[in-house]
């Protein structure tokens, strides 16, 4: 059970808490319960300190192995119907003294007398029903022991207790008790202590349901519907999951989000090792490293200032102040006295310093003070809070006069069709708000909901909180592609475009009344809206252009958006037929022109080249066919007579076909050679333009 109740509790918004526990403890130990999903959080962050001036001896935690598997370690295993006979026969062997009540009957009288037995437990046995009959009869029970006058025999019901004199057996039947009534979901941690009183605190991490806020928006409005004066209120939420009553507790709510992770530690882990046998061999002398070594003072003839000066310029020396004070738990852990003084009075020296601590909650305003914290922003209620255990509390932090003004929005890729009615307002709080929900209320009437975004304080925030039906909005978008120009740059060729889309708004007013609207787009990166009005506000992520409208009237509205976007191609990819229309077009300069000239000839030379090489081969593959045609004919056809005179004119046709394919191999050569030449030249006078084109 817990010894030390919680004094102080800072909730983040990652489902971790930091808690701070503290109270006056007398003797050697105190205890603190963790559920076991806790326990690695315990491991890695609890710090306890004595501000008494006593020391911390160690930690102590069951090691979270199964109930089965811990159980079955000990000698002696208990069922949970026959528990008796299980303990009588798993002490075989061992020592025991027996309590025996025996029964004497003389007429109607009776007389009990007990008597004392010692020896050596040889066993129990029941006999086995027989016969008619049904059931073990547990009375005939016997249990039989050696003794120094011999083996007794007597019956179980004359047993009314006994001493297991084995320190072996009682030891484990503790063990056995002890693991039984062990909860498997919660883990005690034992805090070893000094001789006498101690005044501790206790400091860890832990898992933690999240804290969430909400907000109340409460506005007056005169006979027009203008809003004259507004408040803004802010409640924390936050849920008791101890099992233990919350009482006059100091809280902090924390926004912001700190690196966080779950570090095995708890669970006992023996890697698989190679076995290797052992050689005779002369022993070793140890080998032993020196390491840098400060003389440390002595720190109980020093005040807690000194203790801290000194302290802190060890830090600067070796580190941080918090790696001094882990060197030191672990120094503590293992038993270094003088050195675990060191810790205690330093953190007594920094909790006095600071005023107390986070421990000390003094009465304050119903309401939270802000606190910026590095990389996070605290609400640090003022009031101490108490919750009953299985509870949950909304916890006042603030209440702000804030002066809004009622504007419509529109954003079709969030609402198509209507703009919202929001409220803007600026955060005047003096706090920065987290994200949560925010109700609005105006001369007492309920007007909406809305999500109020994570706010710095002096920052501008959106509250919308209704749709405004009596303004409608369509919207027709297109994109279009135009041509811009050319450029060389790195030896490649880029044709560049603009990718343009057209928002086109129809914006109609139904009301009565003249209304001003603000039409909003999400940035998007590289696109740049151009001939459209200048945006009336802009920031990272929107663009707002204000427009008023009539009462009963219809507006158009047009906002155009573009970005460049350019496509590459290698230099020997372009024609001149290409070059000569792009030259037309002016998408570039005559001195690029001619620039590119010279180097699109000789690519388009080689094109041509490997053009004609085709065409050229594919001949080749019709003469082949026709040879082997020819060549068969040969084979039916005489020498002599009218087949002879077919048979030259068919041998001359063939040396003709001969002939071309050798025309057609020197020109496949001769075609192979511009391609290179071209391609080369074609090169060099990529190679040869300036740097950068």
């Amino acid at each position: 059970m817990t010894t030390l109740p919680i004094r102080e509790m800072v909730l983040y918004k990652h489902g971790v808490g930091y808690f701070v526990r503290g109270g006056i403890v007398s003797g050697t130990q105190a205890v603190l319960t963790f559920k076991q999903d806790a326990l690695n959080d315990v491991l890695k962050s609890l710090t306890v300190f004595d501000r008494s001036g006593g020391h911390v001896l160690g930690i102590h935690y069951p090691t979270p192995i199964p109930r089965e598997e811990r159980l079955s370690s000990s000698s002696i295993q208990l069922s949970n119907e026959n528990s008796l006979r299980d303990l009588l026969t798993q002490i075989r062997g061992r020592q025991i003294t027996v309590s025996l009540e025996h029964t004497l009957y003389e007429g109607d009288n009776q007389t009990k007398t007990t008597e004392i037995v010692s020896g050596r437990m040889i066993g129990i046995e029941t006999p086995l029903p027989s016969g008619h009959e049904r059931t073990i009869d547990h009375g005939k029970t016997r249990v039989t022991m050696q003794t120094d006058a011999g083996v007794r025999v007597f019956e179980l019901v004359d047993l009314k207790s006994f001493t297991i004199d084995d320190a072996a057996a009682a030891n484990d039947l503790t063990y056995t008790l002890d693991v039984s009534m062990s909860d498997d979901e919660r883990r005690d941690v034992t805090i070893q202590l000094s001789e006498g009183e101690h005044d501790l605190i206790a400091q860890y991490v832990a898992p933690s349901p999240l804290w969430r806020v909400s907000y109340r928006l409460v506005a007056d409005a005169d006979e027009t519907g203008a809003i004259t004066e507004a408040y803004l209120q802010g409640w924390g939420l936050f849920d008791n999951r101890f099992e233990e009553d919350l009482t006059d507790i100091r809280l902090t709510l924390v926004a912001g989000q700190p690196i966080s992770f779950v570090y095995d530690l708890s669970e006992s882990q023996i890697p698989e090792r190679p076995l290797i046998r052992d050689k005779a061999r002369v022993a070793q002398a140890p080998i032993e490293f020196l390491a840098d070594h400060i003389a440390a003072p002595n720190f109980d003839e020093m005040t807690a200032d000194e203790t801290l000066r000194y302290m802190e310029s060890l830090a600067k020396r070796q580190g941080g102040v918090e790696d001094v004070l882990k060197d030191i738990d672990g120094m503590v852990l293992g038993g270094a006295e003088h050195e675990l003084g060191a810790a205690s009075q330093y953190q007594s020296a920094r909790f006095m310093r600071a005023g107390g601590g986070r421990g000390i909650v003094e009465s304050a305003p119903a309401q939270a003070a802000a606190k910026e914290a590095g990389e996070f922003f605290e609400y640090q209620v003022q009031t101490p809070v108490t919750v009953k255990r299985g509870e949950s509390a909304l916890v006042p932090l603030f209440s702000a006069e804030v002066k809004p003004e009622r504007e419509l929005l529109f954003n079709h890729r969030k609402l198509q069709n209507h703009p919202v009615a929001a409220l803007r307002l600026k955060n005047t709080s003096g706090f920065t708000l987290e994200r949560g929900p925010v109700t609005v209320a105006v001369e007492g009437d309920y007007k909406g909901e809305a999500i109020i975004a994570f706010t710095k304080d002096g920052d501008d925030l959106y509250v919308p909180y209704a749709v405004e039906l009596g303004v409608k909005v369509a919207i027709d978008e297109k994109q279009e592609v135009t041509d811009i120009g050319v450029a060389l740059r790195d030896k490649m060729f880029f044709f560049q475009r603009y990718r343009t889309t057209i928002a086109a708004y129809m914006i109609e007013n139904t009301l009565n009344q003249p209304v001003t609207i603000l039409i909003e787009r999400g940035v998007i990166p590289d696109v740049k809206p151009f001939d459209s009005p200048v945006p009336d506000v802009e920031t990272v992520d929107e663009r707002r252009w204000k427009l008023t409208l009539p009462a009963k009237t219809r507006r158009p509205f047009v906002i155009k958006e573009r970005t460049v976007f350019s496509t590459h191609h290698i230099l020997n990819g372009l024609t001149m037929h290409t070059l000569a229309e792009y030259l037309d077009k002016r998408y570039l300069d005559k001195a690029l022109y001619g620039t590119l000239r010279p180097i699109v000839e000789r690519y388009e030379a080689a094109r041509n080249a490997r053009s004609e090489i085709n065409t050229l081969q594919n001949e080749k593959k019709t003469i082949a066919t026709r040879q082997e045609q020819i060549r068969a004919n040969l084979a039916t056809l005489q020498t002599v007579g009218e087949e002879g005179k077919l048979r030259m004119r068919i041998l001359k046709q063939l040396e003709k076909s001969e002939d071309r394919l050798a025309a057609i191999d020197a020109r496949e050569a001769e075609l192979n050679q511009i391609i290179v030449t071209k391609e080369a030249e074609a090169k060099a006078l990529i190679d040869a333009l300036p740097k950068g084109e």
